[in-house]
């Protein structure tokens, strides 16, 4: 029997959908047995389900959500009109001059109104009440009753939990009902955490310093928390956490040839800095023929980024920080997602011995062998290198590289005998064959980080045939994506 349902673009969600989070670090003091981590973790989450924490938001500190009651905003008000106060320029917040407990209402102007690539999200924070409440004082009394047993001191462990939860509320929740939620959710990821330590004690006989991790796979649309141990103590490749990892792709039916909840792939909440994914809300230029796109997040790097002047020289150098990016969202990359420097790709083309030592420092460009080279090096995968003697021949090769994206889903840098660019997919007329668009990110923008200005003047667009040189050639550097959970 089929069950109703409706399909809502993901568009809708961010335009709709508001995100609280809230992260803190808790400390856990308990043994390590599934005893005493049981009523420890019940304790720090009886705070949450009884009422002795409040929440504040930092951006509006005049803001103070409680059990009892809303201050800093009406009550009545909306989480996005919360999320306008938190984005509005200081000059329009209250100034303090005006009725005490009523701040400015949020202008409509404050509102972000821009083109939403992600959630909005409203960082908070918890207050712990420190008064007289019955739990309180049944948890003195509990603590007057405890027998100090000095043959257990040596098993007593104090555990850093690094709490990160979400509460996702529909844009007009009414502030008097966050409280209720955030509480709520403050409670699941505790028993999230709860269930970690007990499975870290089963497995590996011990528990870990944990931290919550959130995902969203493109395929589910929603947001799934995992809790892992923070550093190094175990890697990703360790057995525990592979079965842990299978587990869930056989419970979310997601394929089990790539990653998709290994660290690296934890969701990058958008923030002020570096542009993702800027062509995910262009048109496709023929939706009645066939369409491949790249798979999976990446970040765009261009001319005169992290204020290095690189300009009329490092176009392929910044498509490979953008190739890298790609394998490091993905979480195909161990330790931290560091984006190579210019320098660090002259060095490491000198040290596999591709470019002699005066290589380094200088402004010579790189193609698309190097930046394979380099691919190999720095995130050890593959690529494969396509040559076409013309542009006009390029123009002719759509299919290959339609299925080069339906197959491996990576972004192809281009090089040859002119600039370098990247291309994030293709699309083919239904009723033409022979007229084919790219979907390009160039390399060759010097401006700021917008991402209305990158899409009004073309800097990420659908290209045609005619945007080749028909009197060059081009090798295309297309990596291959290595099958991994």
């Amino acid at each position: 029997k089929t069950a109703p349902f409706k399909i809502i673009p993901e568009a809708q969600l961010f335009r709709e959908l508001f995100v609280l989070r809230l992260r803190c670090t808790v400390k856990l003091v308990c043994e390590q047995s599934e005893k005493s981590i049981t009523e420890n973790a019940v304790r720090l989450r009886k705070h949450f389900e009884t009422g002795c924490v409040a929440f504040r938001v930092p951006a509006a500190p005049d803001v103070l959500l409680s059990q009892q009651r809303v201050q800093g905003v009406r009550a009545d008000e909306s989480v996005e009109t919360l999320y306008g106060l938190v984005t509005a320029p200081p000059a329009e917040r209250d100034d303090g001059f005006g009725v005490p407990g009523v701040p400015v209402k949020a202008s409509k102007k404050a509102i972000n109104q821009s083109i939403l690539t992600g959630y909005r999200v409203i960082d908070v924070e918890t207050l712990m009440r420190k008064s007289n409440h019955e739990w309180d004082m049944q948890l003195r009394r509990e603590a007057c009753n405890v027998t100090i047993d000095n043959r257990n001191e040596g098993q007593i462990v104090q555990i850093p939990i690094q709490l990160d939860f979400l509460t996702v509320a529909h844009g007009s929740t009414k502030m008097q009902d966050l409280h209720r939620y955030l509480a709520h959710s403050a409670v699941r990821s505790f028993e999230l955490i709860e269930q970690a330590l007990l499975e870290q004690l089963r497995e590996q006989k011990r528990c870990f310093a944990s931290k919550c991790f959130h995902f969203m796979p493109r395929e589910l649309g929603h947001f799934v928390t995992c809790v892992y141990s923070v550093g190094d103590e175990l890697s990703e490749s360790d057995a525990y956490l592979q079965r842990k990892r299978t587990a869930l792709h056989k419970e979310f039916f997601l394929p089990g040839n790539r990653p998709y909840f290994r660290k690296g792939n934890a969701y990058r909440f958008q923030s002020s800095g570096i542009l993702q994914n800027p062509h995910q809300t262009l048109a496709v230029p023929y939706p009645d023929g066939v369409t491949a796109v790249v798979d999976g997040i990446y970040t765009y790097h261009h001319y005169m980024q992290d204020n290095f002047d690189d300009k009329g020289w490092g176009c392929a150098y910044r498509s490979l920080q953008t190739l890298i990016s790609w394998f490091n969202l993905q979480g195909y990359t161990t330790g931290p997602s560091t984006i190579p420097t210019h320098t660090d790709i002259q060095k490491c083309l000198v040290r596999v011995g591709d470019k002699q030592p005066a290589f380094v420092g200088s402004r010579q460009w790189i193609g698309s062998t190097e930046v394979s080279i380099c691919l190999n090096e720095f995130v050890g995968v593959d690529s494969r290198i396509m040559h076409v003697s013309s542009g006009a021949e390029l123009a002719m090769r759509g299919r290959e590289l339609v299925h080069h994206f339906q197959l491996q889903g990576t972004p192809i840098m281009i090089g040859g005998g002119v600039l370098a660019h990247t291309i994030l997919g293709v699309s083919l007329d239904a009723d033409d064959e022979g007229r084919t668009k790219f979907l390009i990110l160039d390399p060759h923008y010097t401006g700021a980080d917008e991402l209305g200005t990158v899409l009004s003047k073309g800097w990420c667009g659908w290209k045609g045939g005619e945007f080749w040189d028909k009197g060059s050639y081009y090798n295309l550097c297309m990596p291959q994506r290595p099958a991994m959970v």
